[in-house]
């Protein structure tokens, strides 16, 4: 082949190698700007939760706001401005808009936002029971209360839920395990200490024991209250 016969091809591969490049710095740039939008909103927010410590609500909310503009899933805007609409501070009092805010949080693993869902799912146990169980399963201290009394009394605090959960002590104990393991953060760690882990056998409250203890250093990092 002469080398007249090869130069189309290598004339070919050069627009091939200059998109990879333009593609490559597009990709760069786009990075730097969302880690530039990132700074914005964490100052935002920075500034917001100054406001709203010293009960300057509506200072605080419009601060919320410009950060979601700037980031618009950073889940911890978007729990502060459903609070925000949840409890009127700051923001009219719109329930509404309170639960498409903390559903949006919750959806990226908002532990709050988890939390407070279950109250908007009254009606619905097996809703209720999910968020509940994901702010648990992150170690929030009073979801893993309510998970306790729930499997370990079978009660649905006077609502009238969609179904019935029925009791489960090895649940429940699971569950009593962590808040025990969780004890420097707890006030109430007395309260379930024998209830029911009483009502298992030795080999079912060693296997409660085990899938506590994994379950706690797995989650200790990021433990609510």
């Amino acid at each position: 082949m002469s080398a007249s016969e090869q130069k189309p091809s290598t004339l070919a591969i050069a627009p091939h190698g200059a998109l990879c490049l333009a593609g490559a710095n597009s990709l760069a740039a786009r990075a730097r700007t969302d880690l530039r939008n990132r700074e914005e909103a964490e100052e935002w927010l920075r500034k917001g939760l100054e406001f709203k410590e010293t009960s300057h609500s509506e200072e605080a909310f419009k601060c919320f706001e410009q950060g979601i503009r700037v980031s618009p899933n950073d889940p911890e805007l978007q729990y502060q401005i459903g609070s925000a609409f949840h409890s009127g501070t700051g923001a009219g009092k719109l329930l509404a808009k309170a639960l498409s805010w903390y559903r949006m949080a919750a959806e990226q693993g908002h532990a709050d936002a988890q939390f407070l869902l279950v109250g908007f799912y009254d009606r619905s146990r097996v809703q209720a029971l999910a968020w509940l169980r994901m702010a648990a399963e992150q170690g929030y201290l009073m979801a893993q209360y309510s998970m306790c009394n729930i499997y370990g009394y079978g009660v649905n605090y006077g609502q009238s839920w969609d179904h019935d959960v029925p009791r489960d002590y090895m649940e429940a104990c699971f569950w009593r395990e962590l808040i025990i393991l969780d004890w420097k953060k707890c006030e109430m760690r007395g309260e379930y200490v024998n209830e029911f882990l009483a009502k298992l056998s030795p080999d079912e409250q060693g296997i409660v024991k085990v899938r506590a203890a994994e379950s706690f250093a797995s989650h200790q990092p990021g433990r609510r209250e």
